[in-house]
């Protein structure tokens, strides 16, 4: 078996009856069967060109233990076989590292997913479908999860009377849940002076900053909140045990 059926078969670049031929023959070759494992473990989507990359620098490091003369003649061996299957050991170490040992990347995304929530409007069940008010129409869409509709109205809500700390928080956790922690982070950032909403506010935010993916500024939020007892204590406490020693990962 030569070195580029070797990295067509990592790189998926064989015909199904090839690759079915590869196969068997690496069902009755341990050592290539080998070489073939550690080099996927290291990598289970090489491209071409990472693997012809792999060889040159296999080849720099262990040239002189490949062609040794023998009886005045070079022994010329299955470079790529033994270079992969040579590196079997430390791939395996790596990769127990990797999986055991090294801090696992923060998947922020993950952690917002679980844990956003639309917020129950207190005044929802004074709907009326007869009200047209705007106040009354963009509480209808919210409670419909019409969000995009209720921004509409909430936006012009806040124009109107930006100190109604209500209508804020609505309008930032209607961003939030289309998507758009950018504006959420605008919104609510500019009345978490108020007492009235204050954890509702806090809890919002910090999860704005999480989709964001302004992982500092989150933390800091909720571990004022984890200190507070409230509804969402327990939720917080459960969200810093996710991120604690994980920042720097992410970086």
């Amino acid at each position: 078996m030569d070195n580029e059926q070797i990295k067509k078969y990592l790189a998926n670049e064989l015909s199904p009856q090839e690759r079915n031929a590869f196969e068997q023959e690496m069902e009755s070759d341990p050592f290539l069967m080998e070489a073939i494992d550690g080099l996927t473990m290291s990598n289970p989507s090489w491209s071409m060109p990472d693997l012809n990359l792999k060889e040159i620098a296999l080849n720099a490091g262990i040239d002189a233990h490949l062609n040794k003369p023998k009886k005045g003649k070079i022994l010329a061996m299955p470079f790529f076989r033994y270079a992969a299957a040579a590196c079997i050991v430390g791939v395996l170490a790596l990769v127990s590292w990797r999986l055991f040992l090294a801090p696992k990347a923060l998947d922020e995304q993950a952690i917002y997913a679980a844990y956003f929530h639309p917020l129950t409007h207190p005044d929802g069940v004074v709907r009326g479908a007869q009200s047209k008010s705007d106040e009354a129409t963009a509480i209808q869409a919210y409670e419909n999860e019409d969000y995009f509709e209720a921004i509409k109205y909430y936006e012009k809500l806040v124009s109107n009377n930006s100190a109604n700390v209500k209508n804020n928080l609505f309008l930032g956790v209607s961003y939030l849940a289309t998507n758009q922690p950018k504006k959420a982070i605008d919104v609510l950032s500019k009345i978490t002076n108020s007492e009235e909403y204050h954890t509702d506010i806090e809890w919002y935010l910090a999860l704005a900053y999480l989709k964001n993916k302004d992982l500092q500024q989150a933390q800091a939020i909720f571990t004022m909140l984890a200190k507070e007892e409230s509804y969402y204590q327990k939720q917080t406490l459960e969200i810093l045990t996710k991120m604690d020693g994980k920042l720097a990962t992410t970086k």
